[in-house]
């Protein structure tokens, strides 16, 4: 039986090892945490309480066969072809849907933006970066008023520093801007249609029925990860946590030899690598030099459990407003359908760490932000709270980051031709599920 290494141990590097298992290889995975999951791993911070890494949904895998049998049992999976999500900014909070809305801004502001719309025509494409995306989209207006101060906030980086992809990355290629009927007057034209957003979800196409979220009826998403741990054992993937491969060298017709971080050594007849490619080049001594990405420094997740229903039925909100730290809201009990507990309801802040803010904003802070949004109901109590962090920040988008990736691509394919680099972090792969069908297309 030939032997397949996979290094990291997040749902990328579990769906790997189960179907190389399933496709008759003995299957080591090696996991530097001492636990597998990573950020769909949900946190028990609070007692009887399960959180997560932020908003969390599960993706269809794909394969049919892992996608039933990671969703046992069946009945505590709740599926949605659409996740009731709002938006924030100046000051407004948009219930109807989660594209930035710009009609909180005060009237002579709300004004010039829109002038500046039009005069823009909605050339956008064809540019380096996306302060030049969004200004030929929607106008320098827009682009000084709205969109900078708002991919700041995300991002920690001018809108110079990034590249046009982050715009759609972030939710900001449309805006809701006008009247709900000049935006409808407006759509028909399709250089409009490309640039503004409905003022609600249930205006426009439908929402796709092949795209199905799901979400556990009871607990926190971190059971669908522990669901693919137990598949993986009960196959007989050989798991190694606390361990990181130190040094990589490649081998003839797809193998490779590892020096792990314990001093052991492990031989890979084939190799699957989902956790950052740079980081395989690093171990095998061949790292192109060159500067770093741009990374966010992680996130800060304030939890907590409050004792009256909120004021909103979302799933979740995006916060934009580049005066509040707080940038997403997960409101758990509104996904579920009840809360966990009589009387008790819980929900997840995320605050995004970076070059604009470097530090977690204390508790109080961020409970303010969430009276402020509308989000908590008036005279509503904190029962318990907890703050957690992600100290693994993500890549930045910068112009000079497609082109570092390509470059860290041809030469991995010129030392391990034969090695699988998967995962989220590669390029076009920044989501789960895009990264989870790479996964399954290259091993199904």
């Amino acid at each position: 039986m030939s032997g397949a290494v996979v290094v990291g141990g997040g749902p990328v590097g579990l769906v790997a090892a189960i179907l190389l298992k399933r496709k008759g290889f003995a299957v080591t995975l090696l996991e530097r945490d001492s636990e597998l999951g990573g950020l769909m791993r949900s946190l028990p911070v609070i007692n009887g309480f399960e959180f997560d890494n932020g908003t969390r949904f599960v993706p269809r895998l794909g394969d049919a066969r892992l996608d039933a049998d990671a969703l046992d049992p069946r009945e505590n999976w709740l599926e949605f072809n659409q996740l009731p999500s709002g938006s924030f900014f100046a000051g407004r909070f948009q219930e109807a849907t989660g594209f930035l809305d710009i009609n909180g801004l005060s009237a002579p502001v709300r004004e010039t933006v829109e002038a500046g719309y039009f005069d823009a025509g909605g050339s956008g494409e064809d540019t380096e970066t996306v302060d030049e995306f969004l200004r030929g989209r929607f106008g320098a207006a827009a682009l000084d008023q709205v969109l900078a101060p708002a991919l700041t906030k995300i991002t920690g980086l001018a809108p110079e520093e990034l590249s046009p992809g982050v715009a759609s990355l972030y939710g900001l290629s449309r805006l809701v801007m006008f009247t709900p009927q000049r935006t409808r007057e407006l759509k028909t034209d399709p250089v409009h249609d490309a640039r503004l957003a409905f003022h609600s979800r249930d205006e426009g196409a439908p929402s796709d029925p092949s795209r199905v979220f799901r979400y556990p009826g009871r607990g926190g998403i971190g059971h669908w990860a522990q669901r693919l741990e137990t598949i993986a054992r009960e196959e007989g993937v050989t798991i190694r946590t606390g361990l990181a491969a130190e040094k990589v060298e490649p081998g003839a017709s797809g193998s490779a030899r590892l020096a792990l971080t314990d001093g052991s050594m492990i031989e890979a007849d084939r190799l699957v690598w989902s956790v950052p490619g740079a980081l395989l080049l690093r171990a095998a001594g061949a790292l192109p030099p060159g500067p770093p990405p741009r990374m966010t420094s992680g996130l800060a997740l304030y939890h907590a459990v409050v004792d009256r229903p909120f004021a909103t039925k979302l799933f979740y909100i995006t916060n934009y407003d580049p005066a509040f730290a707080s940038y997403r809201v997960t409101l758990y009990p509104n996904v579920q359908g009840m809360p966990m507990r009589e009387g008790q309801y819980h929900l997840t802040v995320e605050v995004i760490l970076n070059a604009h803010r470097s530090e977690a904003p204390p508790s109080a802070q961020i409970l303010d932000e969430l009276a402020r949004m509308g989000v908590l109901a008036p005279g509503t109590c904190v029962l318990a709270e907890a703050i957690t962090h992600v100290r693994q920040g993500f890549p930045l988008p910068t112009p000079g980051l497609a082109a570092q990736q390509k470059a860290h691509g041809e030469r991995l394919a010129e030392l391990f031709p034969d090695t699988l680099v998967l995962g989220r972090g590669q390029a076009g792969a920044f989501f789960l599920r895009d990264a989870l069908g790479e996964v399954v297309r290259a091993l199904a």
